[in-house]
């Protein structure tokens, strides 16, 4: 999910679901986070958004591993991103 008001709804309808549905949830993803060292005032201030919503993904999420992948300057596409991206991953325990 990124960190927005409708993905986190979207992502707390689905992790319902399937443990309805006795399929076991074994993280939620977050993905896009606006980098520190982005910069500029129009960054600033969708950070500070962020925080409220990766305070309500933590909130809301607890009981599961929240790994946090940034936003990045390009699309994920080629393996030499795909590498950073499982690494980053890796380093979080998954």
């Amino acid at each position: 999910m990124t960190p927005e008001r409708l993905p986190i709804l979207e992502t707390a309808r689905a992790v319902e679901a399937l443990e309805a549905a006795r399929i076991p949830v074994a993280a939620t993803l977050v993905n896009r986070v606006i980098p520190e060292e982005a910069d500029g005032e129009f960054l600033r201030r969708r950070r500070e958004q962020e925080a409220s919503y990766l305070a309500r993904i933590d909130n809301e999420f607890a009981r599961l591993p929240r790994p946090r992948l940034p936003l990045l300057p390009t699309d994920v596409h080629g393996l030499e991103i795909l590498d950073d991206l499982a690494s980053r991953l890796e380093a979080a325990g998954f």
